[in-house]
């Protein structure tokens, strides 16, 4: 209900008032088909039978930039250079965080490979790029050495992006290239984790 809420309140904003939309042609095109639906159309169960490999599409763009983002600062030493002036406490933190960062993504993200992924691909893909993002997830799949799984579900629990990428790591080979990786009940929840953190 707080999604078809949010779109209803969107659709009934008094003229002039600024709206905010994603970043990037695919996801602003997918929201305006949103706010065209009638309020009372549920969102989910619209874009899980009408937009199901669009919103595949984009949540794994989405997961896909977040892998360079955290690979690019770890290689440029940022988090080394925050812990030298930093707290107890902060130190504890980011070796916590190391330590969930291994658990997700195994060597994802220490291999001395040189990464491959391109940045900004949630703001220039479009619906014809589906091929070439199943290749970068491959890509890092290999790094990361992870062990396949038949339908990985940690981020049914936790839809956050870290660990939605960490799940399809972690996806048969042969599920990214058939369509048996949108069936209903995994596209639900990727419609719900686009919806929730695609215009962070």
């Amino acid at each position: 209900m707080r999604q078809r809420d949010q779109l209803a309140a969107l659709r009934h904003l008094r003229p002039g008032v600024p709206l905010t939309h994603p970043r990037g042609r695919l996801a602003q095109r997918l929201f305006a088909d949103l706010l065209a639906l009638d309020d009372g159309i549920d969102p989910l169960p619209w874009l899980v039978s009408a937009r199901a490999p669009t919103v595949a599409l984009l949540t794994l763009a989405r997961a896909l930039d977040f892998a360079t983002i955290c690979a690019r600062s770890k290689y440029r030493g940022t988090l080394q250079r925050a812990l030298a002036s930093a707290s107890d406490a902060e130190r504890s933190a980011a070796r916590d965080l190391e330590t969930r960062d291994q658990a997700l993504f195994e060597r994802m993200l220490s291999a001395p490979d040189e990464w491959l992924v391109p940045d900004g691909l949630f703001d220039r893909i479009d619906a014809g790029d589906a091929d070439e993002l199943r290749q970068f997830l491959r890509q890092l799949r290999v790094r990361s050495e992870l062990s396949a799984e038949p339908l990985p579900q940690r981020s049914l629990i936790e839809p956050a992006v870290a660990v939605v990428l960490a799940d399809m790591l972690r996806l048969p080979d042969t599920a990214t290239r058939s369509r048996g990786w949108q069936r209903p009940a995994v596209t639900q929840w990727r419609a719900s984790v686009w919806m929730n953190c695609s215009s962070g």
